[in-house]
């Protein structure tokens, strides 16, 4: 039996993104974004078992972190990546980040 579990809430967003690919720098927007992972369309092609460096950015601020593809959706050119976190302060950084994209503009 599978076991159900619940993906956090995600809301949109207008962050841009960089995900850096063995020296290949892909660009794009984020659709929509929560604590565990993110959903943007990207300006190139992907493997689909790619893991790299994601930069997100907001205003004059941003954060990098290690994220995995979680999804390729083919027909809307979209990504779906899980973000990877290493320890609980990187998982806090995130989340604090984004709360304040939240809060600005």
């Amino acid at each position: 039996m599978r076991k159900f579990e619940y993906r956090p809430p995600r809301r949109s967003s207008s962050l841009t993104v960089d995900f850096l690919l063995g020296g290949r720098t892909l660009h794009g927007q984020c659709l929509n974004v929560s604590d565990a992972g993110i959903r943007v369309t990207l300006d190139a092609e992907l493997p689909s078992d790619s893991t790299g460096s994601l930069t997100l950015h907001h205003h004059q601020r941003s954060l990098t972190i290690e994220a995995a593809v979680t999804h390729l959706h083919a027909d809307t050119d979209e990504v779906g990546f899980s973000f990877i976190f290493h320890t609980p302060k990187e998982r806090e950084r995130t989340r604090l980040f984004l709360a304040s994209t939240a809060e600005q503009p």
